[in-house]
C-alpha cells in the first residue's frame, strides 16, 4: 500500500511539473505574439504617417520644404524673442505653399540660417523680425544685422551690391509703447535696400500694443496682390504661365461701382420692397423679405475700425431659428 502511494505521488508531481512547463511555454508564446503585433502596428502607423503627411512638419527652427516643385523658391526668415515672429513666418510660408502650388516656401530661424553663403543666392526672401529692448535686434537676429552692416560699409567703399538679385519683403514687429518702434525691422529693410535688394512690398509694421494679428493679416493681403503681379508666381499650364490667379481660377477684372452714401434705417426699409419673392418656397434660392429694425455702430468715433450691430424684424414671416443657426442676408440696392 505504501509503495502504491509513493508511486501515485511521484506521478502527480510529474504531472504538475509537466503542466507548469506547458503553461510557461504558452505564456512565452503569448508574450512573443503580442510583441510582434505591437511592432507591426507601430511600423504600419509610421508608414501611413510618412505617406500621408499633408502639411510640412513643424521644426524648431521653422518649416520643412514641401515636395519638389518647379516654381520659385521662397525663404521666410524670422528673428524672434517671444515666438510671435516665428509663428508669423511659419504661417506665411505655409500660406504661400497653399496659394501658389508650384512655389516652394520654407521658414528658417535667422540665427541658424547660413546667410553668408545663401542669402545672395535666394530668389525671394521675407523677413519677420521683432525688436527687443531699446530698439535692439533680438538675440537671434543680432549676428545677422551685424553681418549686414559690415556688407553695407563695404558697399559704401567699393560700390558693391551683393544682394542685387534678391527680391524681398519685411514685416517688422514692435510695440508703440516703446520709443524705437519696429527699429530692427526698419534696420533690416534699410540694409537690404543699401545692398541692392529689390523690395516687392512696402514694409509692414505690427503693433503688439494694438492688434498685431490684424496688422499681419492686412500686410499679407497686400502681399498676395504683389505676388500675383510677378510673372514667376503666375499659375502654370503645360509649362507656360496662364491668365488668372495663382490657384488656377481665371480672373475677371471688374470695375468697382461707386460706393453709396450712408442710408438711414427708414430708407433701407423702403428699398427692401423692390425685391420679389416666392413666399411658398423660402430657402437659399428664395429669401424672404424682412425689414431692418435697428442698426448701430459699436465702435467709437475715435476708432479706425467698424463693427455694426443690425437687428432684422422677422415677426411678419414664418421663419424660425434656433441658437447656432446660420442665416444669409441678401441686401437690397437703394434706389
Amino acid at each position: 500500500m505504501g509503495l502504491f502511494s509513493t508511486a501515485a505521488a511521484a506521478a502527480s508531481v510529474a504531472e504538475d511539473k509537466s503542466s507548469a512547463q506547458y503553461a510557461l511555454v504558452l505564456s512565452s508564446a503569448l508574450v512573443l505574439v503580442s510583441a510582434v503585433a505591437l511592432y507591426l502596428k507601430y511600423a504600419t502607423a509610421q508608414k501611413k504617417e510618412e505617406a500621408f503627411d499633408l502639411y510640412a512638419p513643424k521644426q524648431r527652427n521653422g518649416t520643412a520644404a514641401p515636395a519638389s516643385r518647379n516654381g520659385p523658391k521662397v525663404t521666410v526668415l524670422f528673428g524672434t524673442q517671444t515666438g510671435t515672429a516665428e509663428r508669423f513666418a511659419n504661417q506665411l510660408s505655409e500660406e504661400i505653399n497653399e496659394k501658389y502650388p508650384h512655389a516652394t516656401a520654407t521658414a528658417s530661424d535667422i540665427e541658424t540660417y547660413d546667410h553668408a553663403s545663401k542669402l545672395a543666392e535666394e530668389e525671394l526672401a521675407f523677413f519677420c523680425v521683432a525688436t527687443y529692448g531699446d530698439g535692439e535686434p533680438t538675440d537671434s537676429a543680432l549676428s545677422f544685422t551685424e553681418w549686414m552692416e559690415d556688407l553695407v560699409k563695404q558697399g559704401d567703399q567699393d560700390g558693391s551690391s551683393p544682394l542685387a538679385a534678391l527680391k524681398y519683403g519685411v514685416f517688422a514687429l514692435g510695440n508703440t509703447q516703446y520709443e524705437h518702434f519696429c527699429a530692427c525691422g526698419k534696420l533690416v529693410d534699410r540694409q537690404l535696400k543699401a545692398l541692392g535688394a529689390k523690395q516687392v512690398i512696402d514694409r509692414g509694421e505690427g503693433d503688439d500694443d494694438a492688434n498685431i494679428e490684424d496688422d499681419f493679416q492686412a500686410w499679407k493681403e497686400k502681399l498676395w496682390v504683389e505676388l500675383d503681379a510677378l510673372a514667376e508666381f503666375a499659375p502654370q499650364q503645360n509649362g507656360k504661365a496662364a491668365n488668372g490667379h495663382a490657384n488656377g481660377i481665371p480672373v475677371t477684372t471688374i470695375k468697382p461701382a461707386k460706393v453709396a452714401e450712408e442710408y438711414k434705417v427708414a430708407d433701407a426699409q423702403e428699398a427692401s420692397r423692390i425685391w420679389s419673392f416666392d413666399v411658398t418656397a423660402v430657402g437659399p434660392n428664395s429669401p424672404v423679405e424682412a425689414p431692418i429694425s435697428e442698426r448701430k455702430e459699436l465702435h467709437t468715433a475715435k476708432s479706425e475700425r467698424s463693427c455694426i450691430h443690425v437687428e432684422i424684424d422677422i415677426s411678419a414671416t414664418d421663419l424660425t431659428y434656433e441658437t447656432g443657426d446660420h442665416g444669409g442676408v441678401y441686401a437690397s440696392t437703394p434706389p
